[in-house]
């Protein structure tokens, strides 16, 4: 789980109280559903301050009432609110292992593929096909 949010954005989080007011809030609280929230400015100058109470609010999906960012268990920030750039992907190069490790494992299940007595090993056979080609195409992917 991860702390309150400090500045707007898009959040998971679990609804566990209902601010004051909230039509049927005592029955769609507390939820253990991962909801995405939307974190607003609820105070112009919410930067001065944005531990302050009442600096952000939080809007739900289906709730028109405004809620507080103590009403929920925060989950990680998913995306920001305005048209602000989202963080950059990783290198390329980042993603060389996961292939090559996919490219190990997809190997090893066509030496571990199921046999199919019924048909004479074409199930295998084929298992074994796809597996293998997959195995070359990622490994031709690592390479570039």
């Amino acid at each position: 789980m991860s702390k309150m949010p400090m500045k707007p954005g898009y959040y998971w989080a679990k609804w566990r109280i209902a601010a004051e007011g909230t039509v049927e809030g005592d029955e769609l609280t507390p939820s253990d559903f991962w909801e995405i929230t939307q974190v607003n400015e609820n105070d112009p100058d919410w930067e001065r301050n944005p531990a302050e109470d009442m600096a952000l609010s939080v809007s739900l999906c289906g709730v028109s009432e405004t809620q507080w960012r103590d009403c929920f268990v925060w989950g990680d920030f998913v995306a920001p609110l305005h048209n602000e750039p989202l963080p950059q992907p990783a290198p390329a190069q980042a993603l060389v292992r996961p292939f090559a490790e996919a490219a190990r494992i997809a190997t090893a299940a066509a030496e571990d593929a199921p046999s199919n007595h019924h048909d004479n090993g074409a199930t295998r056979d084929g298992w074994e096909m796809a597996c293998k080609e997959i195995a070359m195409r990622l490994t031709k992917r690592d390479s570039n």
